[in-house]
């Protein structure tokens, strides 16, 4: 084998272990990201639990929610529908050391009656649809990344 081709197979290997440990690698902005779908799939669900278990307790938002109102919004908005579709088509996510800033786009919508919104959102003239930009903060705990506060 010529030194130009073991040069060129030892680089290949690198990049491949390099990309390889960098899918594995799971970085705060992973993490970050995971708490917020965890949240989508939350209220999905209508999984009021789920959905408290990743917001602080000491939650205060400028919309006027602190955590038991946010819970008890989220409550009023599960008992009322029979589903839930919720998106987040556009997210990004800065890191900070002990905390993070969410700058994303999401689309929520509630149906009653086993209604059901068609997978491209088509079909919502009549159910009440809610979509808007929102600015999510969060900081790590012991036990994670917890969603702290929230701006339009």
């Amino acid at each position: 084998m010529s030194r130009t081709r073991a040069i060129l197979l030892l680089a290949a290997a690198m990049l491949a272990a390099y990309v390889a440990a960098s899918s594995l690698i799971v970085t705060d902005t992973k993490r970050v990201r995971r708490v917020m779908e965890k949240g989508r799939r939350a209220i999905v669900r209508r999984d009021l639990n789920g959905l408290m278990s990743i917001i602080d307790p000491t939650y205060e938002d400028d919309f006027g929610f602190n955590h038991e109102r946010l819970r008890s919004w989220f409550q009023v908005q599960f008992r009322t529908y029979d589903s839930v579709v919720c998106r987040i088509p556009l997210m990004s996510v800065n890191v900070n050391r002990q905390e993070a800033v969410c700058s994303l786009a999401f689309w929520f919508a509630g149906f009653r009656s086993g209604g059901r919104a068609a997978p491209d959102g088509e079909g919502l003239d009549d159910f009440p649809v809610y979509q808007d930009r929102l600015v999510v903060h969060l900081n790590r705990f012991p036990e994670g990344w917890l969603i702290t506060g929230a701006e339009p």
